[in-house]
């Protein structure tokens, strides 16, 4: 069976999609042509991705106008291109960066990729969920006034579930002590189209924003964009870094989904967010009639927050997360996007179809009623591990397969992660808890995918040799 017949037959075409990309399949919004016919590349007339002369200048010049930076550059291999390229142009080998622990795994790679030596800030915690909420502008004050030959700080704004941090208040301490401020914004290329939805971080005074198109946006997946906002990361760094990490061959499909996607924006934003606000409006008032699940809701964040990532809590429930998204898969055919111990996330868009929320509801509300009280279920601690290495050093020196018996207080040589998410639990260099690795374990058992770069968790984990072994 092929690829193609699989994904026809494997029913995942046959579910509504409550995740990404965010075009939804929604066809009747933002149809294609016949992929195949449009697959050139770069001959007389279609322009060069990474010298822009024509079309393409003007569609990059169209989409810095839309979000208000002073350029935007296209990437067509998702956040990730965006992210090892402002990273590596904004630092030079062996500089101290601050990042934020809730970071991509992305952000992780650039750090071993560029020899960065990072100092890591741990987001404020939701009360009741094992998820990482906003930064505080104090405590990167804090942290640039004791290491101050920190030039770059990383933050990911807004997170998987939609917190934003005060992006302007930060932005204004890192300038303060001379740095750069890059912020992932891969799930908010939606944000600052409509009052009812937090401010990008492209006008809250960043430097460089990452954006995922297809996350929030009506666009194919792989397709982002890159703003630099200021001078304060020059023009040609930018682009000889895009050069150095995206494809030599980009795809022009994926770059006439984004031009459709900037195209649909210009002329019906107003209409489609005010639609899909007026969905997501009534969805969060009829899920306050729910009994055991609950719907996160911004003032429990202590933070600005995006409606449009729908988090639904079956903490203190007879029910798991992955067990609460198999239902709906199962039961209901909807797919949701991602699955914790206590949460299921539902990515919601403006290619959203009212069928659609009213599908999801209409499953949630039969499933409360199936629902009784739980046990409360040990999370992920919110905590930081004790790094005895940088992460290129880990990922340098010699290393080791060990059983999960023997890893505590051992080096880790690799990132572990649940995915999704793919946000680190043990970046490499740090000590291996037996706490952690445990509640990775719970984990797994449950149902959530936890990966390292050996793939074989929860057998093994890679560590660094002992230096008398090496």
């Amino acid at each position: 069976m092929d690829l193609l017949d699989h994904l026809k037959e494997g029913g995942a075409l046959a579910r509504y999609p409550m995740h990404m990309p965010g075009h939804k399949r929604n066809t009747a919004l933002c149809g294609m042509p016949n992929p195949y016919a449009f697959d050139v590349t770069e001959v007389e007339g279609t322009d060069n991705l990474y010298e822009p002369e024509e079309v393409l200048l003007a569609m990059q010049r169209r989409a810095a106008r839309l979000w208000g930076s002073k350029t935007a550059h296209l990437l067509i291999n998702g956040s990730t291109g965006g992210l090892l390229a402002a990273i590596r142009a904004s630092t030079r080998a062996g500089d101290e960066i601050l990042v934020a622990r809730n970071c991509h795994q992305s952000v992780y790679h650039a750090l071993m990729l560029c020899r960065l030596r990072p100092v890591y800030l741990l987001p404020q915690e939701v009360p009741g969920y094992s998820f990482c909420g906003a930064v505080r502008a104090c405590e990167v004050e804090k942290a640039l006034s004791a290491h101050p030959a920190i030039r770059t700080v990383v933050i990911t704004s807004p997170t998987y579930e939609g917190i934003c941090s005060d992006v302007a208040a930060i932005a204004e301490v890192v300038h303060r002590h001379g740095g750069v401020l890059i912020v992932d914004e891969a799930h908010g290329a939606h944000l600052g189209f409509d009052p009812h939805f937090p401010q990008s971080a492209v006008t809250q005074g960043a430097d460089l924003v990452v954006q995922s198109l297809h996350k929030t946006l009506p666009a194919l997946t792989q397709t982002a964009l890159l703003h630099r906002c200021s001078d304060r990361v020059t023009a040609e760094a930018l682009r000889r870094n895009l050069r150095i990490f995206g494809s030599s061959s980009p795809s022009y499909v994926l770059m006439a989904s984004a031009d459709q996607c900037f195209t649909l924006l210009e002329r019906e934003r107003k209409s489609l967010f005010s639609a899909y606000f007026e969905r997501l409006r009534r969805f969060y008032q009829a899920a306050s009639r729910w009994k055991q699940l609950h719907l996160l809701r911004e003032e429990e964040t202590g933070a600005s927050f995006d409606p449009g990532k729908l988090v639904i809590s079956c903490r203190r429930t007879n029910c798991t997360g992955t067990e609460l998204a198999r239902t709906l898969r199962e039961r209901f055919f909807v797919e949701t996007e991602m699955a914790t111990l206590d949460t299921v996330l539902a990515m919601t868009s403006i290619a959203d179809t009212d069928e659609g929320f009213d599908r999801l509801l209409s499953a949630l509300d039969a499933i409360d009623q199936t629902l009784s009280p739980g046990e409360e279920r040990a999370s992920l601690p919110h905590q930081l591990p004790v790094r005895c290495l940088f992460p290129f050093e880990a990922e340098e020196c010699p290393h080791e397969s060990v059983s999960l018996r023997l890893a505590p207080g051992r080096i880790c040589a690799e990132l572990l992660r649940a995915y999704p998410p793919g946000i680190p639990v043990f970046a490499p260099g740090e000590v291996l808890t037996k706490e952690l690795l445990e509640a990775l374990c719970r984990e797994q058992e449950a149902g959530i995918a936890v990966i390292g770069s050996e793939g074989d968790f929860p057998h093994t984990v890679r560590v660094c040799k002992r230096i008398d072994e090496v």
